[in-house]
C-alpha cells in the first residue's frame, strides 16, 4: 500500500499540478521567455509521444492485439460517442454544439495512458494499441459521425 501511495505521489502528472497549485492560486504571472519555451514543448509533445509509440509498434502487434484492445477501442470510439452524443441530443443540444459535443465524446484515446502504463509498470504494449487502433479508427468514426450530423 505504501509503495503504491509512494508511485502515486512521484507521477509526474500529479507533481506538476502540485507545483502549479501556487501559481495559479496566487495568480503569478509566469516570465514570457517560460511561457514561450513551454509553448514549444507542448507543440512538439503529441507529434513526439505518436513516434514514440509508433516506434515501439508495428501493425503485426495490431494483428496480435488483444480482443481487448478491440473492444476497448471499440468502445472508445463507436459506443461512448454514439451514446453519448444521442443523449445530448436527447437533452436539447443541436447544431454546433451537438457537433463540439460529438468531436469531443469521439476523440481516440489520449497518448498519455500509455506514458502512464509504463511509468506505472502496467500493461503499456495494451495501452500502446489501444491508443493506436482508436487513433486510427477515429478517422472513420469521425467522417461517419460529421456526416450523420449534417443529415
Amino acid at each position: 500500500m505504501t509503495s503504491s501511495l509512494l508511485e502515486i505521489i512521484r507521477n509526474p502528472l500529479i507533481l506538476a499540478v502540485i507545483f502549479a497549485l501556487p501559481f495559479s492560486y496566487y495568480k503569478i504571472q509566469i516570465p514570457e521567455m517560460f511561457l514561450t519555451t513551454g509553448n514549444y514543448f507542448s507543440d512538439l509533445a503529441l507529434p513526439l509521444a505518436l513516434v514514440g509509440i509508433g516506434g515501439s509498434l508495428n501493425f503485426e502487434n495490431i494483428k496480435k492485439a488483444s480482443g481487448l484492445a478491440f473492444s476497448a477501442s471499440a468502445i472508445k470510439i463507436f459506443i461512448i460517442p454514439l451514446v453519448l452524443t444521442y443523449t445530448a441530443y436527447l437533452f436539447g443540444f443541436r447544431g454546433d454544439d451537438l457537433g463540439i459535443m460529438f468531436v469531443i465524446f469521439a476523440c481516440p484515446t489520449a497518448i498519455v495512458s500509455f506514458i502512464m502504463a509504463e511509468a506505472m509498470g502496467a500493461n503499456s504494449k495494451l495501452a500502446g494499441n489501444i491508443v493506436l487502433i482508436s487513433t486510427v479508427g477515429s478517422v472513420f468514426t469521425f467522417a461517419i459521425g460529421i456526416i450523420l450530423l449534417k443529415v
